[in-house]
């Protein structure tokens, strides 16, 4: 039983400014039927039981009890993120339809047209933000 104290009682933080026992609760009164009041086998040299108290007082630990509020993951339409790239400015930008194939037959004039992005129109900007929410 000494050992598994002992150990618990030694998991201090590494940073020497927090100095935090991660332990829930330790039962002092077992340390001290074995020990005697100083703990100086537990490789430190403990007087009373003020300073374990203060060290646990300031833990980072939260309780058991604490529940977080759940937040809830929004999903990404797949098809819109293929076709969709957001901009800085709150808008998006597609790509213009008509240059992948049978482009022999297109002028040239035409082709660089169809190579040019093109912006969503204002009133699917708000469609797109529901689409896209990470966006």
């Amino acid at each position: 039983m000494l050992g598994l104290i002992g150990k618990s009682l030694l998991n201090v933080s590494r940073n020497p400014l927090l100095r935090v026992a991660h332990t829930p609760t330790l039962h002092f009164s077992a340390l001290r039927a074995v020990n005697g009041p100083s703990y100086s086998s537990l490789g430190a040299t403990y007087q009373g039981l003020g300073m374990l108290s203060q060290m646990r007082a300031f833990s980072t630990t939260l309780p058991l009890s604490v529940k977080r509020k759940k937040k809830y993951k929004l999903k990404t339409n797949h098809a819109a993120a293929w076709r969709w790239k957001a901009l800085a400015n709150r808008l998006f930008k597609r790509r213009k339809e008509g240059k992948s194939h049978f482009n022999v037959k297109k002028s040239a004039a035409r082709l660089n047209r169809l190579g040019k992005g093109a912006l969503a129109v204002p009133y699917h900007v708000r469609t797109l933000r529901r689409l896209l929410p990470y966006a």
